[in-house]
């Protein structure tokens, strides 16, 4: 996760941010259409120095004016960064004076305060928690101790440079009790949790055959088919003009009388498509 990616990669090619930040707003302009009210939340990720952020946001605002004037509209949005490497955290005040909100991306913080990788963290950390090193895996639970002290230091000095800002998580540690209660604990206004991390319904046990109440019915001997009397031939015969009266009534429903066999269960996919497209034929 580190290298040339993040706010570095629209710091040299900024034309990167402005066709994010385009789509971002001609999407607005679209439901803005629909007298549908929306205002984006664009978050700038793996800030660590204020100007990057600064240099971001002049992208930012410039394609808005642009796009609001072309579509003759008026865009109410934000603009905000992850918290996601250790100085962002130390330098929050400065980048607060520029940061509408802070999202910490507690996945990438974990990473590069613990100097951890996610990807290979699984072939020492269990024996780290067997020998008392972490108390829990920390990218399941905030390393409160560590990482969750950087993030008490962003939160006071974010808020001492902007008190109204609007501070939360996205991550992992969302979908963890003792992660949640310490967001809590650190005054954050919101949490954003994964879809797994919530429990679904208990799906109800099946039912029996037969009621509870009751033993287990007995199964009925099947008496043996009586020899048909009718002539060889004459079943099938009495099945298939069966099976073409049943036919003849379908096709008769949607107003077509005489059509060969094989044409009757393709009519119905064809009929419906038709009475909705006019054009279809």
């Amino acid at each position: 996760m580190l290298g040339h990616r993040g706010c570095r990669l629209g710091v040299i090619y900024p034309e990167i941010s402005e066709m994010q930040a385009l789509a971002i707003f001609e999407a607005a302009a679209e439901v803005q259409k629909k007298g549908i009210p929306t205002r984006p939340e664009i978050m700038v990720p793996l800030v660590g120095f204020a100007k990057e952020l600064e240099l971001q946001i002049q992208v930012i605002h410039k394609v808005a004016q642009e796009v609001a004037k072309a579509k003759k509209t008026q865009f109410n949005y934000m603009v905000g960064t992850m918290i996601e490497v250790p100085r962002g955290a130390l330098t929050a005040d400065e980048i607060a004076a520029h940061a509408e909100f802070f999202s910490f991306g507690t996945n990438d913080l974990t990473q590069t305060t613990l100097g951890m990788s996610r990807d290979d963290s699984g072939s020492f950390l269990p024996a780290y928690q067997e020998l008392d090193i972490v108390k829990a895996n920390p990218f399941t639970s905030i390393d409160q101790t560590g990482v969750g002290r950087l993030m008490e230091i962003a939160v006071q000095q974010g808020r001492s440079a902007r008190p109204e800002i609007k501070l939360g998580i996205c991550g992992e540690h969302g979908g963890d009790p003792n992660s949640v209660k310490f967001c809590h604990r650190t005054g954050l206004d919101y949490v954003s949790s994964p879809l797994s991390a919530f429990p679904s319904p208990a799906s109800p046990p099946p039912k029996p055959p037969w009621p509870t109440n009751h033993p287990h019915p007995k199964r009925k001997r099947r008496k043996p088919k009586r020899a048909s009397k009718n002539p060889p031939g004459a079943e099938n015969k009495a099945k298939s003009r069966r099976q073409k009266r049943s036919i003849t009534r379908i096709v008769n429903l949607y107003g077509k009388k005489k059509i060969p066999f094989i044409f009757v269960y393709p009519c119905f996919s064809i009929r419906q498509n038709h009475q909705k497209n006019p054009e279809f034929f």
